[in-house]
Parts: C-alpha cells; sequence; structure tokens
C-alpha cells in the first residue's frame, strides 16, 4: 500500500526512448500500474511510449512509505533528503541510482530483490538502516552506504564489484556476506568497529584502509587474494592471524599496529613496503620463505618476536627490526646487504646468522647498535655473529665488519 502525502512529478523523465512531462503545478496526468489516474498519495512516473518506468519528483508534504510494482530504476537523488520515508518496495527495480536514497534519515527497510546496480552514494548516511539485501546486486559504486551508522549486516551474494568507501564508518555491522566479491575498493569497511569477521573466498585485491580500523575484527579469511594495500588493516587491534597463501604483494603499513596479531604467514609474498607490521607488539610467528628485501621498518618494535628465519631474503633494509627487544636469533641464508640500524635496539640479540656464501656488505657499524653483540652489559654477555667458516678471514678484515671481529664466529652447518 502506498501512503503518505502527494507528490507532484516536475520533471520530465527521460531515461527511455520516450518522454513524459508534467507541466510544474498542473494537474498531475500519471498512470499508476493498474492503468488507473492516481489521484492521491505518491504519483509514479511510469513511462508514456512503452519504456521503463521510473521514479523522478520533487516533494511536497511528507513521504513514508513507497512501493511500485513496475518501476525498474530509482533515478539520481530521487528520494534524496526525504526525511521522513520509513519503507521502499521495488520488486522491479533493477538499478538504484547515485544519491538515490541517499539522507533518507528515517528509512529502514528496503526492498528490491531484482536489483543489480547501486550508484554512489545511493544510501548515504541512512542513520535507520539496520539490514540490507540485495540478492541479484553485482555492483555497488562508491560511498554506497557510507555512515549509515546502525547498519548492521549486508547480503550482497552475487556482488562482484564495490566502490571506495562502500561501507566506509558503517559503526554497528557485523556481518558481510559477499562470497563472490573480488576486488575490495580503498576505505571499503573503514571504520567498521563492529565487524568480528571478514571472509571473501573469491577476493584478489584489497584496496587501501579497506579495513582500517576495524577494531573488532578478530578473523579474516582471503585465500585467493594476491595483494594487500596501503595500511589495509591497520589498527585492527583485536586481529590475530593473518594467513594469506596466495599473496605476493604487500602495501606500506598493511598491518601497522595489529596490537593484537601474533601470526602472520605469507608463502607467496615477494614484495613488501615499509612499515607493514611495525608496531604488532605481539607478533610472535611469522613466515615469509620466498621474500627478497625486507623494507624499512617492516617489523619495528615488534616486541613479540623471538626467532626470525628469511631463507630467501637478499637485503635487509634501515630499521627492518628496530626494537625488537624480545628477538634473540635472526637467521638469513642468502643476504647481501643490511642498511642502517636495521638490528638497532634488539636488546636480547645474542645469535645472528648470515650464512651466505659472500660476505654481507654493510655500510656502517650501527647495524646492531645497543644490541648484545655490541655490548655485553645487556645480558651479562657479548652475542654472536656466525658466518660460514670459509669466510671468517674475509669477515673479520672486511670493512666495517672488523669492528666486530671478536663477535664473529665459525659456523658448520650440523
Amino acid at each position: 500500500m502506498i501512503t503518505g502525502k502527494p507528490i507532484i512529478i516536475q520533471r520530465e523523465l527521460s531515461y527511455y526512448s520516450g518522454s513524459y512531462s508534467v507541466t510544474p503545478g498542473a494537474s498531475p496526468q500519471v498512470l499508476s500500474t493498474s492503468g488507473k489516474m492516481l489521484t492521491d498519495d505518491i504519483h509514479i512516473g511510469v513511462a508514456a511510449s512503452g519504456g521503463d518506468p521510473d521514479f523522478t519528483k520533487y516533494i511536497e508534504g511528507s513521504l513514508t512509505t513507497v512501493y511500485n510494482s513496475e518501476a525498474v530504476k530509482v533515478a539520481s537523488s530521487a528520494f534524496y533528503f526525504d526525511y521522513q520515508l520509513v519503507s521502499v518496495a521495488l520488486p522491479a527495480c533493477i538499478s538504484i541510482g547515485q544519491n538515490g536514497l541517499a539522507y533518507c534519515m528515517k528509512l529502514s527497510t528496503v526492498d528490491c530483490p531484482e536489483c543489480t546496480t547501486i550508484g554512489s552514494g545511493a544510501f548515504l548516511s541512512c542513520p535507520s538502516l539496520t539490514s540490507v539485501s540485495f540478492p541479484k546486486c553485482t555492483s555497488i559504486s562508491s560511498y554506497a552506504f557510507y555512515s549509515c551508522f546502525k547498519l548492521q549486516s549486508a547480503y550482497f551474494p552475487e556482488c562482484t564489484s564495490m566502490g571506495s568507501y562502500a561501507f566506509g564508518y558503517c559503526y554497528s555491522l557485523s556481518t558481510v556476506n559477499m562470497p563472490k566479491l573480488q576486488i575490495i575498493s580503498d576505505h571499503a569497511f573503514t571504520a567498521c568497529s563492529a565487524l568480528t569477521e571478514a571472509v571473501f573466498p573469491s577476493c584478489t585485491s584489497i584496496g587501501s584502509n579497506a579495513f582500517a580500523g576495524c577494531s573488532s575484527l578478530s578473523s579474516i579469511s582471503f585465500p585467493l587474494c594476491m595483494t594487500v594495500n596501503t595500511s589495509a588493516f591497520q589498527n585492527c587491534s583485536n586481529l590475530t592471524k593473518a594467513d594469506f597463501p596466495s599473496c605476493n604483494s604487500i602495501g606500506y603499513s598493511a598491518f601497522q599496529s595489529c596490537r593484537g596479531l601474533i601470526e602472520a604467514s605469507f608463502p607467496r609474498c615477494t614484495s613488501m613496503l615499509q612499515a607493514v607490521f611495525m608496531s604488532c607488539y605481539a607478533l610472535s610467528k611469522i613466515s615469509f620463505p620466498v621474500l627478497s628485501v625486507i623494507p624499512g621498518n617492516a617489523f619495528a618494535s615488534c616486541s613479540g618476536l623471538e626467532e626470525v628465519s628469511f631463507p630467501s631474503c637478499k637485503v635487509i633494509s634501515s630499521y627492518a627490526f628496530f626494537s625488537c627487544i624480545s628477538l634473540r636469533a635472526a637467521r638469513f641464508d642468502i643476504c647481501s646487504n643490511i642498511w642502517s640500524s636495521a638490528f638497532a635496539n634488539c636488546v636480547s640479540l645474542e645469535s645472528l646468522y648470515l650464512l651466505s656464501s659472500s660476505v654481507v656488505k654493510i655500510y656502517n657499524t650501527n647495524i646492531l647498535s645497543n644490541t648484545p653483540i655490541a655490548m655485553s652489559e645487556l645480558i651479562g654477555r657479548f652475542g654472536s655473529i656466525f658466518v660460514p667458516s670459509e669466510l671468517y678471514e674475509a669477515y673479520i678484515s672486511a670493512s666495517y665488519w672488523s669492528y666486530y671481529s671478536e663477535r664473529i664466529t665459525s659456523y658448520v652447518e650440523s
């Protein structure tokens, strides 16, 4: 049933081959879905020449409910700021345009089972929405549900693409079902602080800040994801495990300040940018078997790390393990270069294994400053640098390594 005060159509309907217009202020000559003239309630535009029914109007009065069985499209800004609108039911609608229902402050029920496309800002700042279900929707544009503060669940079983900020700042969002989503755009779920689980079995790429600030997020599953971009999970303080079996690239600060993160496994990762795990205080187990370059600050201030091994690492960048205060042992089988302060302030580091077939290049002596290898008073004894026995003489006479000559020890694999 359609309720509410009259709405007069004052704009030309132009989404089809024919057009239909009403002179502003004139008696509305608009067909209803049953072919009869509407004289009260809501006047819904229907194409005069056989085209698709559509919505477009200006409001006079307060609209609370919209229903139409034939309309296939909600035009851009059609119900923009209809602050009394509570319910929308459009069983034939396949498209909701840009800002189509934006700022509908009381909108709590939406039923569009055939809708395949949701435009930019379509439900922007609809703070009364608590759940949305679009079983046939394949595309969600940017800001579609941005700042829907009370939205708790989102069901989109056919959705394959999503724009930036689509669900950003939906503070109450706790359940998301999008099994076919392939690309999660930038800021898609930023600050969804009630979200506890993120399961995206088809996702191949996670955009910048996609889940940043999701402080309740504790479980994630991205079996096909190949790219995790800048700050994607930054400040997800309850996340305990990051397991990405297909990922080959991680962006800046992707997991920075995930203070509850204990385990990170990236068996295919070959590229990582700076500060990815910086300040992940609980991180104690990491696996990067094919990573060749450890970037600057990658694991800085990971105070839970005790042992690390990087069998494919060739370069350790500046401050890579800075202030990993529990790190006791680090092994690098083919490392060729170590940059400034890579292990500085690792106050528990007593064993550094450099097992490459040639002398590792360093560019100053501060790579091990404030470690037991440089000063005995930290743990009551000096630590050791283990190198292949055949390279022992070369190390103790090499530039900068000679400073640590008394700490260098021949190593024979047992």
